[in-house]
């Protein structure tokens, strides 16, 4: 079952509110655990502590049928933006890296 119903498939012209929505989302869960987290336009950083940031973007993926994803700045795919559990894990773990 999806953690973010609001990151649905959408249609081309609707992409705002639900990447808004996903990104809303993921920065409320990544705020829980301690992050310290800012948003802007369809990105996010989080930090923890003085530590280095982690920056997350929502894109759609044209090969998934236009579903929108979380990924690495570089388009890198991270998780469906309907499971931003997943990438909490990974902003978690990049955020804790040596």
């Amino acid at each position: 079952m999806p953690d973010a119903p609001t990151a649905r498939r959408a249609a081309p012209g609707d992409m705002g509110l639900p990447r808004r929505a996903a990104l809303e989302h993921l920065a409320t869960l990544l705020r829980r655990r301690g992050f310290t987290v800012r948003t802007a336009h369809w990105h996010l950083t989080a930090a923890l502590d003085e530590g280095a940031p982690v920056e997350v973007w929502c894109h759609t993926r044209p090969e998934d049928s236009g579903r929108l994803w979380f990924t690495h700045p570089g388009g890198t795919p991270i998780s469906p933006a309907d499971a931003p559990g997943a990438t909490a894990l990974e902003v978690h773990r990049r955020a804790t890296a040596p």
